[in-house]
């Protein structure tokens, strides 16, 4: 159902595994913005990024919350708050 309407919001509990849920999610040419609100979670995705072998790491893009306004020009496939 997720290709069908690849739009709206997960409430995902703590250690679900929040990270390698999306990343089943995101097809592998898409470019992708991950909005964080603290460098604890940059540093998270990272990590899960390396863990999970994406090889492709440029496609991803990080902002914090408070930055999000000066990157909105671009495009992104995905937006993942």
């Amino acid at each position: 159902k997720i290709k069908e309407n690849p739009y709206g919001i997960a409430y995902l509990c703590p250690r679900f595994g929040k990270c390698k849920t999306t990343l089943n999610c995101i097809s592998s040419k898409e470019t992708v913005l991950i909005v964080y609100p603290e460098i604890n979670i940059k540093n998270q995705w990272n990590i899960q990024l390396k863990q999970w072998k994406i090889r492709n790491k440029k496609r991803f893009s990080f902002s914090t919350t408070r930055s999000i306004k000066k990157i909105n020009k671009f495009f992104f496939s995905r937006k993942i708050p």
